[in-house]
């Protein structure tokens, strides 16, 4: 019994045994890394770093997920109005 030490049962063992060797390289050989096939837009999106003060991030996150989004909306009707873009 001692030779089971610190992993469980015998059957929590053989299991483990047998994910490893019979599911983990037909996944990881099927999964491929980074974003799908035909998931990336033509125009991508810049990552850019800007300092803005906190009450207006605060105020921008309280409206809940997408705020970054609704920032770059935000920006880009201002410069319309410039007749920028």
């Amino acid at each position: 019994m001692s030779r089971w030490r610190g992993c469980g049962s015998p059957w929590r063992k053989l299991r483990r045994v047998y994910l490893l060797r019979y599911t983990a390289p037909q996944l990881t050989a099927a999964r491929q890394r980074g974003r799908p096939a035909g998931s990336v837009k033509t125009t991508t999106k810049e990552t850019v770093k800007i300092r803005l003060d906190a009450d207006v991030i605060a105020a921008l996150r309280a409206t809940g997920d997408g705020w970054q989004t609704r920032i770059n909306d935000t920006l880009r009707a201002s410069l319309h109005l410039a007749g920028r873009v």
